[in-house]
């Protein structure tokens, strides 16, 4: 269905949960990166004797139950380090052999360390086995993270399930993430809010990955209210919603709901146009190849409308000027639709915990009712005033 999912692998939703493991990890990691056995252990790394300097790192932690947690985080820092050196090269044996003497040494020790050590290493060997395309030991050691937990209520809990989800994706068994994240989501007042925009916006892909387009727009449509009331200062803010508006113009575009398409389509060209993307950025050829895709996108929506891709789409508030300068009279009928229009777009509070695309079907009957008057009237004004270029957007839910 033509969904554009590639950047929930780059996205910032939700950072400052996922962020939360990596700053505790590097917290513990500047406890001893100057230590004189951290130092040995990097040297040992530049000679590529991987499996000396894990296992020295190793053997201070289990010898310094004080310092064993930045230890452990030494090791696994590193060990990352080292991958993202050797995924820009075609060395993939010395890949597969650094993470094999990693692997060994870091599950040798994983029934002797602390509860902490124990969450970092069982979530890093997980990452390794995703890597080695291994999912069933990967899963082996996210159950033991979610035994460990012991509880649902709790961030860590819903992060370990958030892994297993990725997991899951990552390997194609979409529905089985499907149902982690649904999960996840009926519990959501347990977790933090980074952590529910994260759940919500993998589940938004997962349901396009699927071809439910019915639940594409409705949590699609809760994204796009909640990510356009956030400030955007530059373009690292933008890119969480340019990935919501662009997945959702699509699914309408599929549905032939041209107007509220192009409509996206325009916001997003809008955004990609006032906020560049730096120079060195690795999202730079995403960006450019993301505009080309939703311009040519637009037209398709333009030529739905049966208009030329030139045609200027006027907005509500630009009709209703247009009316006052023709008929006030016909100015305060169209006023009075329009605040029907958002009456029946306005829901009360529910539980939307599960997702009911009925909703949105009834919401788009009665609004496409009261814009078959509206366009009525517009046929009036075209009539009696002369050829005016409008096609109003349906109104949606503020």
């Amino acid at each position: 269905m033509g969904l554009v999912v590639f950047m929930f692998l780059i996205t910032g939703i939700g950072d400052a949960a996922a962020n939360k493991y990596i700053e505790d990890l590097f917290r513990y990691y500047s406890q001893v990166m100057n230590n004189p056995q951290c130092q040995e252990a990097r040297e040992l790394i530049n000679q590529n004797k991987y499996e000396d300097a894990f296992k020295l790192l190793a053997e201070n932690a289990i010898k310094n139950p004080e310092l064993e947690v930045p230890f452990i985080s030494a090791m696994i820092v590193l060990r990352q380090q080292i991958n993202s050196k050797t995924e820009d090269t075609d060395k993939n044996s010395s890949e597969e052999d650094f993470l094999n003497k990693y692997y060994t040494v870091a599950d040798s020790i994983l029934d002797t360390v602390s509860p902490e050590s124990r969450k970092f290493l069982l979530s890093d060997l997980a990452e390794i086995c995703v890597i080695q395309n291994q999912p069933q030991k990967a899963y082996s050691y996210m159950d033991e993270m979610i035994k460990d937990i012991g509880t649902i209520e709790s961030d860590d809990y819903a992060l370990a399930m958030y892994q297993y989800a990725n997991t899951a994706m990552l390997t194609g068994e979409n529905l089985k993430a499907m149902q982690i994240l649904e999960d996840l989501r009926r519990n959501r007042n347990y977790y933090s809010e980074g952590i529910q925009d994260k759940v919500n916006f993998q589940l938004f892909n997962i349901y396009g990955m699927l071809g439910k387009t019915d639940f594409v727009i409705k949590l699609g449509e809760e994204l796009r209210n909640k990510f356009e009331k956030k400030e955007i200062k530059d373009f690292s803010d933008v890119s969480d919603l340019l990935n919501v508006l662009k997945n959702l113009a699509d699914v309408y575009l599929e549905r032939k709901l041209y107007a509220e398409a192009n409509e996206l389509y325009d916001k997003i060209i809008e955004l990609l146009k006032k906020y560049k993307t730096p120079d060195g950025d690795i999202r730079k050829k995403y960006f450019s190849q993301l505009l080309i895709d939703t311009e040519s996108r637009k037209k398709m929506a333009m030529t739905g409308m049966g208009l030329k891709s030139d045609t200027h789409i006027m907005t509500g508030e630009e009709l209703s000027q247009e009316l006052k300068n023709k008929d006030p009279k016909l100015a305060e009928l169209f006023k009075k639709n329009m605040e029907i229009i958002d009456s029946t777009s306005k829901e009360p509070e529910q539980n939307t915990n599960t997702l009911s695309p009925e909703t949105t079907n009834n919401k788009t009957e009665k609004s496409n009712f009261f814009l078959g008057f509206i366009v009525a009237i517009t046929i009036t004004i075209i009539f009696f005033g002369g050829t005016i270029p409008i096609v109003l957007r349906n109104k949606r839910k503020k």
